[in-house]
């Protein structure tokens, strides 16, 4: 009798999960619909995804029985999602993760990535912080031996975390990076795009980065007193001992590398680095110049209504510093331990500046949005069939169940 009572409350129990769960319905497109969605995607023309998954849905009556998912290609697991984020459409994904369709920025296809993955390996900034505020994606877990690092731009702004163990080198703000315009064009005519330096925003961009946190570099940035008995310290001793001022000053006259009348800043570093690559300067002396050329216009300020314009060398306005030292602090929480990674599992930046609760301005300023690249500067190098991901199943005491991938975490 009693195990026939506890057999009721199970089948009671299992039939009320059912009903508490969204039902969720997959169709896939067909060749028509699917014409249809790369030339909208292909244009990120929001209005038009919006009229078409409207009509899409009028027109099968199911749909309105529950949440559904549209597929690209069912046998690939990829569904629209995937390939508004191949084609960077970053308004397109807007709509898609939010309701009434929220999409998971987490969903993986047959080979195991994600698009947020994608987003990330394509360096695409802009689309990438749309998927990470509803990302529950977790970050650092023990790397794997021979693991290749993620050392892009967007993994510094949203995955700090992955640069405590893998800092950025100079090499990799000197190193050629494939980018283009995929505004009306099909990503099968990006194919053999020129390879030309990153933009002017996006070395001004991890600079202020490096300046919140030092230590995602493996070298000395020259901003703060870094040393083998600094290093041993704390995290909250760096913190507070970190030296930002005095600096020192740049005489734009040394060396003629720059000229001290520019106002061009800061297409004028990519446009330096790019000048530079013709000259037979080294690695080192390409990077020096070019940190030399921000902190002139970064720590500069010009006084108006004078002719010559004299400048005036001064530290970070209040609201700046007050922007870095958030940074800081909030990055500085998020660092990984190797010894007890399943404890240090955070979630990315962006998501961690919107459980702040603050307006949208404040939540955009922390995120150095002003500084991202144009959203026409678009990372098509990874137009090809990327690399299978494994995807281990694990259960963990905090986090329930959910798959590894490489260093993080995606629970169910």
């Amino acid at each position: 009798m009693g195990d026939m009572h506890l057999k009721e409350v199970y089948l009671f129990e299992s039939a009320l999960r059912i009903l508490m769960t969204r039902v969720d319905h997959s169709e896939e497109l067909n060749p028509i619909d699917r014409s249809r969605i790369v030339r909208i995607l292909a244009n990120d023309d929001q209005q038009a995804l919006a009229s078409f998954l409207k009509i899409y849905k009028s027109d099968h009556k199911w749909v309105d029985r529950g949440y559904f998912i549209l597929f690209v290609d069912r046998r690939a697991k990829r569904t629209i999602l995937h390939l508004a984020v191949s084609c960077s459409a970053t308004r397109c994904t807007m709509l898609l993760v939010n309701p009434p369709y929220s999409y998971s920025p987490d969903q993986r296809d047959a080979i195991g990535w994600s698009p947020m993955h994608i987003a990330e390996a394509r360096d695409d900034l802009s689309t990438l912080y749309e998927l990470a505020l509803k990302s529950r994606e977790l970050r650092h877990f023990r790397p794997r031996p021979f693991e290749e690092p993620n050392k892009c731009l967007s993994t510094c702004v949203i995955w700090p975390q992955d640069l405590f163990a893998n800092p950025l080198g100079t090499e990799n703000f000197l190193q050629h990076t494939t980018r283009g315009t995929v505004r009306n064009r099909m990503p099968s005519s990006l194919h053999g795009t020129p390879a030309t330096f990153a933009c002017g925003h996006s070395f001004a961009l991890i600079f202020e980065m490096f300046l919140a946190n030092p230590d995602l570099c493996d070298f000395d940035l020259m901003l703060a007193v870094k040393s083998l008995e600094s290093d041993r310290h704390s995290t909250f001793e760096k913190e507070v001992n970190f030296t930002l001022w005095p600096i020192r000053p740049v005489d734009p006259h040394d060396g003629l590398i720059h000229s001290p009348e520019c106002r061009d800043y800061p297409h004028c570093l990519a446009e330096y680095l790019e000048a530079a690559g013709e000259n037979n300067l080294d690695a080192t002396q390409k990077f020096e110049n070019l940190f030399q050329i921000w902190k002139f216009h970064r720590f500069r300020i010009d006084n108006e209504g004078q002719h010559p314009r004299p400048s005036v060398w001064s530290p970070l306005n209040l609201k700046a510093f007050c922007r870095m030292a958030i940074r800081r602090h909030m990055v500085n929480r998020t660092m990984p331990s190797i010894s007890n990674s399943q404890n240090s599992l955070y979630y990315n930046y962006a998501y961690n500046v919107k459980s702040l609760r603050l307006p949208d301005n404040l939540q955009r300023f922390l995120l150095y949005c002003e500084l991202w690249p144009s959203h026409s500067w678009t990372n098509v190098e990874v137009w090809y069939r990327p690399k299978r991901q494994r995807c281990i199943p694990c259960t963990l005491p905090r986090f329930g169940q959910g798959v590894i991938v490489k260093h993080s975490f995606i629970p169910d």
